[in-house]
């Protein structure tokens, strides 16, 4: 799990939503597979050489150290930006003890499991990278981070081939989002001037039921002040 994630969990609920959220992810999957395709988040690290070296992996502590590798470079490592490099496995520009594969470690895991990698974990304006070595990545999103607009892509897999897709939204999406917006904008003003007028109304009978009890059982002072304006009035 990120930082950026934990603060945002805990900034919007509290530390103990967080924690089962750790819990959570410690339960999930790292990779899933069929007959021609691996799927992860992140990509391939030392000593992984066959679907039963997945299976070996004890999910009992977060994955928030390098030391647990290799279920964090299976979650968190990037194949190397420079194609053709001639290291296996380096360092990541991203820091924090995260890793690099090269082209031959993924054609190699490839060849020998028969399978095509496809995963997720790095951001791409066209939505899709596909490298020469039977690895394929894509991200879903279309606004990543704020960033500028990503024409996002999602993988349909069969026993097969893989499909790549465009993410569209739906145009009905987008008039039910103005509709439940407008409708929230109307309930609004519907509360605003229901108790505006149930203010108001209660001001004015609390008002007038004042200056009836005044005018309807007037007291010796108000009988005084009648007759002097009554006097002044004459003179």
């Amino acid at each position: 799990m990120s930082e950026f994630f934990q603060a945002k969990c805990s900034s919007k609920y509290d530390s103990h939503v967080t924690r089962l959220f750790i819990k959570l992810f410690c339960y999930l999957p790292i990779v899933a597979c069929n007959d021609n395709f691996l799927y992860l988040h992140g990509g391939l690290a030392g000593g992984l050489e066959t679907f039963e070296d997945f299976e070996k992996f004890e999910r009992r502590y977060p994955i928030v150290n390098p030391r647990v590798s290799p279920i964090f470079d299976s979650v968190w490592s990037d194949p190397c930006s420079v194609i053709g490099n001639a290291t296996s496995f380096g360092q990541n520009e991203r820091d924090g003890g995260i890793t690099t594969f090269n082209d031959n470690v993924s054609n190699e895991f490839c060849l020998r499991n028969e399978v095509r990698i496809i995963r997720g974990h790095q951001v791409y304006v066209d939505g899709v990278n596909v490298r020469p070595t039977k690895l394929l990545a894509c991200i879903s999103s279309m606004n990543f981070y704020g960033k500028d607009p990503i024409n996002g892509k999602v993988v349909e897999c069969d026993r097969v081939k893989a499909n790549i897709r465009d993410v569209v939204h739906h145009p009905i999406s987008f008039v039910m989002c103005y509709f439940f917006q407008l409708s929230f904008l109307l309930l609004f003003w519907f509360i605003f001037l229901m108790n505006a007028s149930i203010f108001f109304c209660n001001y004015y009978n609390a008002i007038k039921t004042h200056l009836d009890i005044c005018y309807s059982n007037p007291t010796e002072d108000d009988e005084k002040l009648y007759d002097r304006g009554r006097i002044e009035v004459a003179n």
